[in-house]
């Protein structure tokens, strides 16, 4: 399992709820999961078996783009692309002795994924439901500033 048993059914809750929606929650739960393998691959943060790995091709090479939201949403590879975008960025900022300030904008473009989050509930859901519920989508963000920061200060 890619994500902990208690992050998985706490985002698949708040999945159910944002977009009252199976294919909108599972959409986003593997693509939540395809940046987590992601991460964890590019900074080698910790040793991440074949069978996540292969999981995570398979949402890319299919699972995502057979998806009924994906094909619901004209625009969504295009976020996709800015997600990827800020994701790249960030860590080549961070790998590139950044400054105090720098990390405030890497931990912001770090939280990119949740923009697909709230394009899916706009598009679901309409701009209203979307305005009620687009601040529980960005408080998601679990790791807090300082906890991002800290992890520069031990490198």
């Amino acid at each position: 399992m890619i994500l902990e048993q208690h992050h998985r059914e706490a985002f698949v809750s708040a999945f159910d709820y944002f977009f009252d929606d199976n294919d909108a929650s599972s959409l986003c739960l593997m693509l939540l999961e395809v940046a987590h393998i992601w991460d964890d691959m590019v900074d080698k943060d910790k040793d991440i078996s074949p069978d996540d790995i292969n999981t995570v091709f398979r949402y890319l090479i299919y699972d995502i783009p057979v998806n009924p939201v994906y094909r619901r949403i004209p625009s969504l590879p295009d976020h996709m692309l800015s997600v990827y975008l800020q994701w790249r960025d960030a860590t080549n900022i961070e790998n590139n002795s950044p400054t105090d300030d720098d990390l405030n904008k890497c931990y912001v473009l770090r939280a990119a994924i949740y923009d697909i989050f709230a394009v899916v509930a706009y598009y679901l859901r309409g701009d209203k439901a979307a305005k009620e519920i687009g601040p529980a989508i960005r408080r998601l963000y679990g790791e807090t500033l300082d906890v991002y920061k800290g992890e520069f200060k031990d490198a």
